[in-house]
């Protein structure tokens, strides 16, 4: 199926640990910096400790901390930056993080259909799932033991467009997204509710904060979830508790402690229908048959793999975010979060069509595939920020090293073939059980990067940013069932270089040049180690942030090129080569707006041209690479009223277009499809209520293509919630 390639994809990504040395200095490092600086707590006087963190308030942000890694307004930062508020989170009512960036510019979601066990999106053309990071610090994957955070955790989510590796280490050329959790607050608040939808949805949440002392403070979010998808026999359950407290035991010290736990329990998801290929493969046996040739055209809730499909994921995580007022001038910022996922899942892969059957061409052989799996992950971020005047330059500074170490042990087991009969499939047996280990592996790795940023302005109008960073990644595989080992050891250095210019009525031109640093594993069919893939990126935009805060609006053009791709052979997956450069250049607009009292606004829309400038095949030498479309676009209106008659009522309307795109071997074209979102919601006192209809007319797409199965994207989805918030 379409997944299978992302599965092998996704294997080779994964960047893991040797050594817990350098995450003890790093943590030392903080340590003595806050001892420095610990007096008794006193206090008017008291100096604030300083955050990157962005206030938000509405749809329109001014500030974003994850492209610079510093207080740096977004007007004033050369690269094109989104960012996804809660008030738009809650508008939209997204469940998913792919719900939540399906209305930002440049970014493409939903790449594998209607799944709710991951979110899977590009950015620019590029895989960027594998780099998505919470509070700036790495959601690090394993196998198949994939993050998958609730929405409802969220504050908000910073999209940020191009390479960012000189701060964040390996990481997709073409961006990055960065999840800011929901933090403890100095004042109560608070709110709970109750979801319900079509599917069976029913789901129950709260969220509270407040002080507990005048020195720690809290909060909790919680949430529960019982529902099926709109694939037959299907589930998506949830539990997650994400508790949080913030300690201020000294002047100008602010710890905040997070945890978090999740148990995900899905199946069903793998539905379609067959690929052209295998329509083209059964036509003929119709035909003897004086069968019609569609009746492969399964509907979107088919379910192939009933009741095969299980997954079953429990993740936690614990850590704590340090911001250190040293003085006036230095201040000392610390991440530091420790994760595991832990669970099995399985599935079924249709293989062939039994041709030897006589029930040719109604029974596809397919195999029962079992997974076991557990992940660790440690992650730690160190920076000192300093700023200073030097006659009429202003400057900020900031010196880091950050750490990243993952464990993972995976175990795959397949059981022998069965057949399915494509007429009755819901009532087809289910393949038998997977007894046979055909995989047994342990994964270990790290990366330490050391970086250095120095951003200076001028006469309050002319910026310069410059950053530089140098990586080491090693890498270990051991395979269990050869008894075997293989090291890899992956260095780099990355850079980035951009100016902005703050003019009149807000306008702000900014220009950039950035390179990336991706690591791969692994050997050429010729047994040579596979290098690195590197990008670059060259990136103009024109930024329009007026003084009263109600509008951010960027148009972009950019040109990224990235070399040494690992390509998989079209015609035999089981050879892999380094020949791959990619070139993926466009422009993109992002905008939101507050346009009058009560009427908010989201727009994007984004041209890409991407193309294989060197692959392996002839069949995908210059054409589009897989699943990227060639336009994208979207608009979301949110009117509230704001007094008078039906005071606190309010509709929205929203429009999502997605270009056609290829499958990995450029033969399969998957249509443009065009899809409309509405919502109704009234505010009376501390009461909510609100209606969501995503997909409203009920548009039956396909979003890609794979070996066997072109896969279906959501269809329409009902949500209406009641809340109450204090």
């Amino acid at each position: 199926m379409g997944l299978g390639n992302a599965r092998r994809v996704r294997a080779h990504q994964v960047r893991r640990t040797r050594s817990w040395v350098l995450s003890a200095a790093a943590l030392g490092m903080a340590g003595a910096a806050a001892a420095q600086d610990a007096p008794a707590p006193a206090a008017a006087t008291q100096l604030d400790a300083v955050t990157v963190r962005g206030q938000v308030e509405g749809y329109v942000s001014r500030d974003a901390g994850a492209a610079t890694k510093s207080d740096t307004p977004i007007a004033e930062t050369p690269q094109s930056v989104s960012v996804v508020t809660r008030e738009q989170i809650d508008a939209q009512q997204a469940t998913t993080l792919s719900e939540v960036l399906r209305y930002t510019a440049g970014v493409t979601t939903q790449m594998y259909g209607a799944d709710n066990r991951y979110s899977w999106y590009n950015i620019r053309g590029f895989s960027a799932n594998d780099y998505t990071f919470q509070d700036g610090l790495r959601l690090m994957s394993g196998y198949f033991m994939m993050p998958a955070p609730d929405p409802y955790g969220f504050d908000s989510v910073e999209i940020v467009r191009g390479p960012s590796s000189v701060l964040y280490g390996q990481a997709s050329p073409g961006g990055l997204v960065d999840i800011r959790s929901k933090l403890p607050a100095a004042t109560a608040t608070g709110n709970a509710g109750l979801l319900f939808g079509n599917y069976d949805l029913r789901e129950g949440y709260a969220d509270s904060a407040g002080p507990i002392t005048a020195d720690l403070d809290y909060r909790i979010a919680a949430l529960g979830r019982l529902s099926g998808t709109q694939v037959d026999q299907s589930g998506n359950n949830r539990l997650m508790v994400n508790p949080a407290v913030t300690w201020k035991p000294f002047e100008g010290t602010r710890i905040t402690f997070l945890g978090s736990y999740q148990d995900d329990d899905t199946a069903g998801i793998n539905s379609g229908t067959f690929s052209p290929a295998l329509k083209a493969q059964l036509a003929p046996y119709l035909k003897l048959l004086g069968k019609p040739t569609t009746i492969q055209d399964n509907p979107p809730n088919h379910n192939f793999d009933v009741p095969g499909d299980d997954l079953e994921r429990d993740s936690s995580s614990f850590g704590y975010l340090l911001e250190q007022r040293i003085d006036d001038a230095w201040s000392l910022h610390q991440g530091v979060r420790v994760s595991h996922i832990g669970g099995y899942y399985k599935y079924t892969a249709l293989v062939t069509l039994d041709l030897a059957s006589p029930n040719v061409p109604y029974e596809v052989v397919r195999r029962q595939i079992h997974y076991n799996e557990e992940f660790n992950s440690a992650t730690v971020d160190t920076h000192a920020q300093a700023k200073w005047n030097w006659g009429a330059l202003e400057n900020t500074a900031l010196l880091g090293i950050d750490y990243q170490n993952e464990w993972d042990h995976y175990v795959g087991l397949h059981g022998p073939e069965g057949t399915v009969d494509l007429r009755h499939p819901d009532a087809s047996p289910p393949p038998p059980e997977a007894n046979t280990v055909d995989t047994d592996a342990i994964t270990r790795g790290s990366q330490v990067g050391f970086y250095g940023q120095l951003q200076t302005k001028y006469d309050g109008r002319w910026i310069g940013t410059a950053s530089l960073r140098r990586d080491w990644a090693p890498y270990e595989f051991h395979d269990g069932l050869q008894d075997s080992d293989v090291d890899f050891n992956d260095h780099k250095w990355t850079y980035r270089v951009g100016g902005v210019y703050l003019g009149d009525y807000g306008l702000a031109p900014y220009l950039s040049y950035a390179t990336s640093f991706e690591p791969n594993t692994g050997f050429a069919s010729d047994g040579v180690p596979f290098k690195p893939s590197l990008g670059r990126n060259l990136e103009a935009g024109l930024r329009w942030a007026p003084a009263n805060g109600r509008a951010s609006v960027t148009l972009s053009a950019f040109d990224i090129h990235n070399r040494n791709v690992v390509l998989t052979d079209p015609s035999n997956p089981d050879q892999r080569s380094q020949a791959g450069e990619v070139r993926s250049r466009g422009f993109e607009l992002d905008g939101t707006a507050h346009l009058f009292h009560g009427l908010d606004l989201v727009a994007a829309y984004t041209y890409l041209d991407a193309k294989n400038l060197a692959t392996n095949s002839a069949v995908t030498q210059g054409k589009r690479p897989q699943n990227v479309p060639r336009n994208t676009a979207a608009l979301w209106l949110d009117y509230t009223r704001p007094r008078g008659w039906l005071s606190g009522f309010g509709v929205a309307a929203g429009v999502r277009y997605t270009g056609a795109v290829l499958d990995y071997t450029s033969t399969y074209r998957s249509a443009s499809s065009t899809l409309f979102d509405a919502a109704a919601h009234h505010q009376w006192r501390a009461w909510r209520l609100s209606l969501n209809l995503d997909n409203a007319l009920n548009r039956v797409y396909e979003v890609n293509c794979g070996a066997e199965i072109c896969n279906y994207g959501d269809l329409r989805t009902i949500r209406g919630a009641v809340s109450y918030s204090w």
